[in-house]
Protein backbone atom coordinates (compact mmCIF):
# COMPACT_ATOMS: atom_id res chain seq x y z
CA UNK A 1 0.00 0.00 0.00
CA UNK A 2 2.77 2.43 0.94
CA UNK A 3 4.66 1.70 -2.29
CA UNK A 4 1.53 2.44 -4.34
CA UNK A 5 1.08 5.76 -2.60
CA UNK A 6 4.73 6.67 -3.14
CA UNK A 7 4.51 5.69 -6.82
CA UNK A 8 1.32 7.71 -7.21
CA UNK A 9 2.90 10.80 -5.64
CA UNK A 10 6.05 10.46 -7.78
CA UNK A 11 4.00 10.06 -10.98
CA UNK A 12 1.85 13.08 -10.09
CA UNK A 13 4.96 15.18 -9.45
CA UNK A 14 6.43 14.23 -12.83
CA UNK A 15 3.19 15.05 -14.66
CA UNK A 16 2.85 18.37 -12.83
CA UNK A 17 6.45 19.31 -13.63
CA UNK A 18 5.85 18.67 -17.34
CA UNK A 19 2.66 20.71 -17.32
CA UNK A 20 4.35 23.63 -15.57
CA UNK A 21 7.23 23.60 -18.06
CA UNK A 22 4.77 23.83 -20.96
CA UNK A 23 2.78 26.77 -19.56
CA UNK A 24 5.70 29.06 -18.82
CA UNK A 25 4.97 31.98 -21.09
CA UNK A 26 4.12 35.66 -21.00
CA UNK A 27 1.43 37.35 -23.07
CA UNK A 28 1.98 41.03 -23.82
CA UNK A 29 -0.83 43.06 -25.33
CA UNK A 30 0.06 46.28 -27.14
CA UNK A 31 -2.06 49.43 -26.99
CA UNK A 32 -3.65 48.40 -30.30
CA UNK A 33 -4.85 45.16 -28.72
CA UNK A 34 -2.44 42.85 -30.53
CA UNK A 35 -1.35 40.05 -28.16
CA UNK A 36 2.12 38.53 -28.42
CA UNK A 37 2.94 35.29 -26.60
CA UNK A 38 6.56 34.89 -25.55
CA UNK A 39 7.66 31.43 -24.49
CA UNK A 40 10.26 30.72 -21.86
CA UNK A 41 12.76 30.03 -24.68
CA UNK A 42 11.97 33.44 -26.26
CA UNK A 43 12.64 35.20 -22.97
CA UNK A 44 15.78 33.19 -22.21
CA UNK A 45 17.16 34.20 -25.64
CA UNK A 46 17.00 37.90 -24.69
CA UNK A 47 20.09 39.64 -23.30
CA UNK A 48 20.49 39.42 -19.54
CA UNK A 49 21.40 42.29 -17.26
CA UNK A 50 22.81 42.40 -13.74
CA UNK A 51 21.87 45.14 -11.31
CA UNK A 52 23.37 45.69 -7.87
CA UNK A 53 21.69 47.94 -5.35
CA UNK A 54 22.76 48.78 -1.86
CA UNK A 55 21.64 50.43 1.32
CA UNK A 56 23.69 50.95 4.46
CA UNK A 57 24.98 47.51 5.39
CA UNK A 58 23.07 45.64 2.67
CA UNK A 59 23.96 44.88 -0.94
CA UNK A 60 21.75 42.85 -3.29
CA UNK A 61 22.32 41.78 -6.88
CA UNK A 62 19.51 40.99 -9.31
CA UNK A 63 20.11 39.10 -12.56
CA UNK A 64 17.58 38.66 -15.37
CA UNK A 65 16.05 40.05 -18.53
CA UNK A 66 15.13 43.73 -18.62
CA UNK A 67 11.41 44.48 -18.89
CA UNK A 68 12.15 46.86 -21.76
CA UNK A 69 13.71 43.99 -23.75
CA UNK A 70 10.60 41.84 -23.20
CA UNK A 71 8.30 44.67 -24.28
CA UNK A 72 10.42 45.45 -27.36
CA UNK A 73 10.35 41.76 -28.33
CA UNK A 74 6.56 41.94 -28.13
CA UNK A 75 6.47 44.94 -30.43
CA UNK A 76 5.76 47.66 -27.89
CA UNK A 77 7.05 51.01 -29.15
CA UNK A 78 8.79 53.58 -27.03
CA UNK A 79 8.74 57.29 -27.69
CA UNK A 80 11.83 59.44 -27.71
CA UNK A 81 12.78 61.26 -24.53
Amino acid sequence: MRNRLLLSVALSALLLQGALAQCQQITVQTDTGKPTVLSRADIEALPRIKLTTSAPGISTTFDGVALKAVLEKAGVGFGEL
